[in-house]
């Protein structure tokens, strides 16, 4: 008898675990959690006219834009805290002279912060204490220091002090290996919405004789997932590949590009991770 209520018993704790179990992970698993990215991995530049400062010998100028669409499924709110993107020139010896997004901090408050503050100024009472005689008549006058020991008077004035709102930054950017890459990070803000088209636009220097060829771009999407009834810090996706660049316009050169991203599309397709890559239609000449 005994060792059949063991048995029951037993049997309810594990019934008790599988279902914590289901709770925190089933759910998950039977809700698909997908980012996607979708740009394309073929894009023209233009040349740019170089001003004075930009003007260096043996170089020329090129702009780039690429619009990257991102979306969401499956995701809780508030657990991507952050989009990474990189542009990296390095593989066809490009460096970088501007870039856009850049830095961007914003705040949720809209008006300035008004602070009063109360200034209280107190100064010391004083007599004059004694005697003197009075010319006419046998009454003396009492004349004499003395010094109060209180506060005998106190004067309020109000200062107001004005204070702007508090910023957090939205868009971070800025270079990486040595100039040649730059980076794009999005952060969380009730201002601006992680889903839907980034445009990203890169200037940069080649030299003379390059007329198209090939940059890496990375994208990844971070932030924190509960596990175990904790917030862990997570990698929802990421990716590496190679997108083609070809001048405007230019029939020739584009056939070209759309040759080497066919012969290393196996290549590129291996290094995708969580995230998956759509190309376009343009993509595929």
């Amino acid at each position: 008898m005994n060792t059949l209520i063991w048995l029951a018993r037993l049997h309810s704790v594990a019934f008790t675990l599988t279902a914590i179990f289901v709770t925190h992970f089933g759910i998950s698993m039977a809700m698909a959690q997908d980012v996607s990215f979708d740009f394309s991995r073929l894009v023209e530049y233009r040349e740019v006219v170089p001003v004075d400062g930009d003007r260096t010998p043996h170089q020329r100028l090129i702009e780039m834009t690429l619009p990257v669409s991102v979306r969401f499924q499956g995701l809780a709110d508030g657990e991507i805290e952050h989009l990474d993107f990189e542009i990296d020139g390095t593989p066809a010896d490009l460096r970088v002279i501007s870039f856009s997004p850049t830095t961007e901090l914003a705040s949720d408050a809209v008006s300035v912060e008004t602070i009063n503050k109360t200034i209280k100024e107190r100064s010391l009472g004083a007599t004059l204490s004694g005697k003197l005689p009075v010319p006419i008549g046998a009454i003396p006058c009492d004349v004499g220091p003395s010094v109060s020991a209180g506060m005998s008077k106190a004067n309020e004035a109000t200062e107001k002090v004005q204070r702007l709102p508090p910023k957090k930054p939205v868009v971070v950017s800025g270079t990486f290996a040595q100039g040649q890459g730059v980076f794009f990070k999005f952060k969380q803000s009730s201002q601006t919405s992680f889903e839907g088209v980034h445009e990203l636009t890169v200037r940069f220097a080649a030299p003379i004789e390059w007329t198209a060829g090939a940059v890496r771009v990375s994208a990844a999407a971070r932030g924190h997932k509960p596990r175990l009834w904790m917030d862990h810090p997570a990698v929802f996706a990421e990716m590496t590949t190679n997108i083609e660049l070809y001048p405007a316009g230019d029939v020739p050169l584009r056939k070209a590009a759309v040759r080497r991203l066919e012969a290393g599309g196996a290549k590129g397709k291996s290094s995708w991770s969580l995230g998956e890559l759509f190309l376009t239609s343009g993509a595929r000449g």
